[in-house]
């Protein structure tokens, strides 16, 4: 655990956030990953309320950070769950091309985006 920098005081925050019963596994998958608490209060503050410690680890994998959901919602993505964010990541969908396409076709969906990156549009 302290190889990884997984300190009484990040256990203290991640408990404060409500992950209190985080095994050893999870929370220095969090340090290794880069979960930090104030990843999570973004990721909050956006909305995401319910995040697992494994989707926060998935999020920070993928590259999901906070301005890309940001930016999602600022262009009237407001319900894209943890996993569509994900998803919109590993295939490629960056905030550039969801501005383009939502511009080209004002009623795609998170889940056309994805589809769209995988079949190369």
């Amino acid at each position: 655990m302290r190889i990884h920098g997984v300190s009484p005081e990040f256990i203290r925050e991640m408990k404060a956030l409500g992950y209190d019963h985080l095994a050893v596994d999870d929370l220095v998958s969090m340090r290794i990953h880069g979960v930090t608490p104030e990843f999570v209060q973004e990721m909050r503050s956006l909305g995401y309320t319910d995040l697992s410690g494994d989707d926060l680890v998935s999020m920070k994998i993928h590259g999901v950070t906070p301005e890309f959901a940001r930016g999602l919602r600022e262009i009237g993505y407001r319900d894209v769950t943890a996993d569509d964010l994900v998803s919109m990541r590993i295939h490629g969908v960056s905030l550039e091309y969801a501005r383009k396409m939502k511009a080209r076709y004002a009623d795609v969906t998170a889940d056309d985006l994805v589809s769209m990156r995988i079949h190369g549009r």
